[in-house]
């Protein structure tokens, strides 16, 4: 079951074309980001909705959230995409990450 907070707020960023991150994410459902325990509850939470939003066939809602320091998705997301046999052979994760972001954005704008 996905976290309807986390997944409006991703919703919202995705539709207005841009991104958050962790950081921003996290508060929403009372997860301190400056407790590394913690990190694991966010990172299922946001799984939860990649794999939701892949079982429906629509782009990778997750991707709009990304780490501050260098702007792009932790490494589960791409991770979590080759268990689910999204990457393609020879794609790297910027790469990727940039592909799923456009798309997101195209379809949610």
């Amino acid at each position: 079951m996905i976290n309807k907070i986390i997944y409006k707020k991703l919703k919202e960023v995705a539709h207005h074309q841009t991104i958050t991150t962790y950081s921003d994410i996290a508060p929403l459902v009372n997860i301190d980001m400056d407790d590394p325990s913690q990190h694991n509850q966010l990172a299922n939470y946001l799984g939860d909705i990649y794999e939701h939003e892949h079982a429906k066939g629509q782009p990778l809602l997750s991707a709009v959230v990304v780490r501050s320091s260098d702007g792009l998705p932790g490494m589960g997301f791409y991770n979590l995409a080759k268990d689910l046999g999204v990457v393609k052979l020879g794609v790297d994760h910027i790469t990727f990450v940039v592909q799923k972001l456009q798309r997101v954005h195209k379809e949610w704008l």
